[in-house]
């Protein structure tokens, strides 16, 4: 198998010298050039994995270069650097250059590393897709064909075609998971998110009489509902701060853009309806439709209540999650508002019961280092970058801990995320 190559351009030595080093030791085949000319020649010549471009070229600027990469290669893995962080250079690379990363210099060295290994697992992960994909349609093409006459040789052909439909469905089943596992490269906590607004949604379903085909169709809608996500950028998907309106106009296309996702799939054709639908409001000022009232699909009504209630408990800033009474009770005063009045009522009642009859569940959370606060129990070891153990999993949290990791952070930093068990009770 060919080594992986990296081409790094900038117009600077120093810079492209510091590139260089980042990644020398990494199993790369490192190209390098100063210009966007010899970028697009190499690029044609070397078929390189990834492009890592500065904005400021003198011969054209970092997004036209990656354009015109995308255009002739659009394989080819696109990473912006600049200097001038600022919004509008950030939706042009989006926009125009498709690049799968925006990231400003002075660059983490252990974050951008990081970046490109995940950056080449998903491009991995489209290709196995992709893959699946044509199988399945090449596999579903046969079965049409063989269906032409089945009923002349649906005796002799009965072990043969459940053969077939095995695979299919094996196949299907794969094709679901490789996406969630897109969802969670791009976001660890979104995948959790997606996972309980799935269990939440299937359980439901069932107190309606749903049957088994709608509760699965529903249950692959719910935990894939959020993949149109996948490509925005990370200011977008901030809730907790306040969104302009073009972020906000960007946010809420990610229901449309998940639907075209997995609608290729014919066996996710209903499940991608649902998914479109599942930020639709009851009042009709839901989006990306309007839709009202009986309009929504029951699914689609379900995923929305359960995602909301979610939210409300595990998706805030971790000092601002609701205790599972008042997450109830904000569910219940969007009662014939947000939510269906009859759905309201069977969740709240569903979630009550639930309590009375099982134990509290924690589950673990990803939180920002200033969210973290005496008292609270790890879910996993805190290192800083060089390795150095902080604090023990499973380990209670105190003021000496949080003042020593603030201490730590500061001249090691934990790259990896502090992770903490939350359960409904708060």
């Amino acid at each position: 198998m060919s080594q992986t190559k990296l081409l790094l351009v900038d117009d600077e030595p120093n810079v492209l010298s510091s590139l260089t080093r980042t990644f020398r030791g990494e199993a790369y085949d490192l190209l390098t050039t100063s210009n966007a000319s010899e970028a697009l020649s190499k690029t044609e010549t070397e078929r390189p994995d990834i492009v890592i471009s500065d904005y400021g070229l003198p011969d054209m600027n970092g997004v036209e270069l990656l354009t015109r990469i995308r255009q002739q290669f659009p394989d080819i893995i696109r990473i912006l650097l600049t200097g001038h962080a600022d919004f509008s250079t950030a939706m042009e690379a989006i926009n125009q250059g498709e690049v799968y990363r925006f990231i400003t210099k002075p660059w983490n060295n252990d974050d951008l590393k990081t970046t490109v290994r995940q950056a080449l697992r998903l491009r991995q992960l489209e290709r196995q897709n992709a893959e699946l994909l044509r199988t399945v349609n090449e596999q579903n093409a046969e079965l049409r064909s063989f269906n032409t006459d089945l009923e002349k040789r649906v005796l002799e052909q009965t072990a043969e075609v459940r053969r077939l439909y095995g695979d299919l469905q094996g196949h299907f089943v794969q094709s679901v998971k490789v996406f969630v596992e897109m969802v969670s490269l791009r976001d660890a906590n979104m995948a959790d998110h997606c996972k309980r607004v799935a269990a939440f949604s299937k359980a439901i379903a069932r107190q309606f009489g749903l049957d088994e085909q709608h509760v699965f169709e529903l249950e692959i809608a719910a935990v894939l509902h959020d993949i149109g996500k996948i490509g925005m950028p990370d200011a977008v998907l901030d809730l907790n701060a306040p969104l302009a309106p073009n972020e906000k106009a960007m946010y809420r296309e990610h229901p449309a853009a998940g639907q075209k996702v997995i609608q290729p799939i014919p066996e996710l054709e209903r499940a991608a309806r649902l998914i479109r639908h599942h930020h639709e409001r009851f009042d009709g000022r839901g989006f990306p439709d309007g839709l009202k009232r009986d309009d929504i699909p029951l699914g689609a009504k379900l995923i929305s209540i359960a995602d909301a209630f979610d939210r409300a408990m595990y998706g805030r800033k971790f000092g601002e999650r609701l205790p599972l009474p008042e997450a109830l009770e904000f569910i219940q005063r969007m009662r014939g508002y947000d939510f269906d009045p009859e759905i309201v009522d069977v969740f709240v009642g569903f979630v009550q019961n639930r309590q009375k009859q099982q134990p509290v569940q924690q589950i673990e959370l990803k939180i920002n280092l200033s969210d973290l606060t005496a008292g609270m129990v790890t879910a996993r070891e805190v290192r800083t970058s060089s390795g150095i153990l902080l604090v023990a999993k499973g380990e209670c949290i105190t003021e000496h801990n949080v003042r020593r990791l603030v201490n730590h952070d500061r001249v090691d930093p934990i790259i990896s995320g502090i992770f903490v068990l939350s359960s409904p009770s708060g």
